[in-house]
């Protein structure tokens, strides 16, 4: 009864808790240093009851949270008059993490390698193999179990260290012994397997406000040209113009006012005045084709930024067409980070100078 118990809420353990796998490596050493206690053992006479422990055990993970582990254990008993017991034992098993913190260690000896916190993970042993016994028996070869529990903390990559307490049960032909065991364990990953860390939140730049220059009564955008006869009358104050209020169309024209909000493809405040500029233009220029480029700077892949930068590309086609533009005049193309224009600089000023929209104008040929 007692170990139908036992495997019940081991069983809800494994089940309900947090899978891990972030400063564990593919390949895993562990050692345990600690005081043995002897429980239980008729068949002992003179021997202390408290000990040494040790333990090496290896495991090789399969599983986020499960890993076979084979190991070795010593449990060393010193006696009176020279009488001493030493149990060696062969154990296959198991470990299960059953919390794992995964933003890595709290310092690292690598100087590069990513910071995290102390948090580490707690940890559950299981395993089964047999004992031998040379001072107590040459032909000791019995039947034992363990179970152990630790939680170790990530203080100094690639090194984590903690407490541990673990039971050791020897099935003997006569009588029964078991161990208690008390310590510290420590455990070497490799190579690691460290989580990306993940980049701090970009603060979004205030939209630029242009300044009207001109500023006359009834010239709302400042750009010489009275409202009335004003046919693109979200111009830029220092932009030259024609005489009905538009710019003159080039074969490429930037847009520096259509934002992103940090990797993704809505829109930043402000950027949808810069598409009415768009809008205006092309609605005054019904044979002018245009191409919709889009090109990106962000952390993610580069087919990441492929289709992040064909879907703001979209976003920008679908807007213009809202404010009224021929869905015949645009195609839309997203370029990725295949064109920067700044190869050098810090990440940001790359950002700043790569991420931009871009139209490229052609006349129609047909009437």
């Amino acid at each position: 009864m007692p170990a139908a118990v036992a495997i019940a809420i081991l069983s809800i353990l494994l089940f309900s808790a947090t899978t891990a796998r972030a400063e564990e490596g593919r390949v895993n050493v562990h050692l345990g240093l600690g005081a043995g206690l002897l429980l239980s053992d008729a068949a002992v006479e003179a021997v202390d009851s408290a000990g040494l422990d040790f333990s090496l055990k290896i495991d090789l993970p399969l599983h986020r949270f499960i890993a076979p582990q084979l190991g070795y254990g010593l449990v060393y008993l010193p006696g009176q008059g020279g009488a001493e017991v030493g149990v060696n034992m062969i154990m296959a098993g198991a470990r299960v993490r059953l919390l794992n913190d995964e933003r890595g260690y709290l310092s690292n000896i690598w100087p590069k390698a990513p910071k995290g916190n102390a948090w580490g993970n707690l940890w559950v042993d299981l395993g089964i193999g047999y004992a031998h016994a040379p001072t107590v028996s040459s032909g000791s070869n019995w039947f034992a179990l363990e179970f152990g529990l630790g939680y170790e903390f990530s203080l100094l990559g690639p090194l984590q260290i903690g407490p541990y307490i673990s039971y050791r049960h020897v099935f003997k032909t006569s009588t029964d012994a078991s161990f208690l065991a008390i310590g510290v364990s420590l455990s070497f990953g490799y190579p690691k397997r460290l989580p990306k860390s993940e980049p701090l939140p970009r603060a979004e730049p205030e939209p630029e406000v242009r300044p009207n220059i001109r500023g006359r009564p009834g010239d709302a955008d400042g750009d010489g040209v009275a409202d009335t006869a004003d046919r693109c009358p979200s111009t830029p104050p220092e932009a030259q113009v024609d005489e009905h209020g538009c710019e003159s169309l080039r074969g490429r024209m930037l847009f520096p006012g259509i934002k992103w909000k940090g990797d993704t493809s809505d829109l930043a405040p402000g950027a949808i005045f810069e598409i009415r500029r768009v809008a205006e233009l092309l609605k005054a220029n019904p044979r002018v084709l245009a191409e919709i480029g889009s090109h990106s700077e962000s952390s993610l892949s580069v087919e990441e930024n492929l289709r992040l930068s064909l879907r703001r590309a979209q976003v920008v086609r679908d807007e213009l067409q809202r404010m009224g533009v021929y869905a015949t005049q645009l195609t839309v193309r997203g370029y990725g980070t295949s064109v920067p224009v700044l190869r050098d600089g810090s990440k940001e000023e790359r950002r700043r100078a790569n991420e931009r929209i871009e139209l490229r104008f052609t006349l129609e040929q047909s009437p």
